[in-house]
């Protein structure tokens, strides 16, 4: 059973392009991306995910670049990158929220966007750049998945 405000909320899942979603292979973020966007929908949450166009899931698929970074010539990487960025965000007014999955720069456009964007910071929390972003916008809502770290991470055997 399902509440009706679950109904109502819309959900843009601003997903990584490195990889294919679900991943082939390696993808750690996009196995992420993928199991929330799974997820969310089982709970009947309205979710569009912005990823690459031959993504599979059951949520709203909406794209703008066509293969996954690792498959172009890597010149071209920083250019989609920005192209999928700009794309959700000519179309964040349809959503209620935005969970960026793309490390810190869409946060650097986030106040430029009438829609809350939430950012899950996948890779170090301590790398230049990422510090940086955070030191900017300590008011945005953030999440590290490297500062909850599970408890089984810490085991030795």
């Amino acid at each position: 059973m399902h509440n009706d405000f679950s109904k109502k909320i819309k959900v843009a899942l601003l997903a990584p392009i490195t990889h294919s979603i679900p991943p082939l292979g390696y993808g750690p973020w996009e196995l992420i991306v993928y199991n929330l966007a799974e997820s969310l929908v089982r709970l009947h949450v309205d979710v569009t995910l912005f990823a690459t166009k031959y993504t599979q899931t059951i949520a709203k698929l909406d794209y703008i670049i066509e293969k996954p970074l690792n498959e172009v010539d890597q010149e071209l990487h920083a250019v989609l990158t920005d192209k999928h960025i700009a794309y959700i965000l000519s179309r964040a007014k349809e959503f209620d929220i935005i969970h960026n999955h793309l490390n810190i720069h869409p946060v650097l456009l986030a106040k430029t966007i009438p829609t809350p964007m939430v950012t899950t910071l996948h890779g170090s929390a301590s790398e230049k750049d990422i510090q940086e972003g955070i030191a900017r916008f300590k008011k945005s809502a953030r999440e590290s998945v490297q500062e909850h770290k599970p408890a089984w991470n810490n085991m030795t055997g």
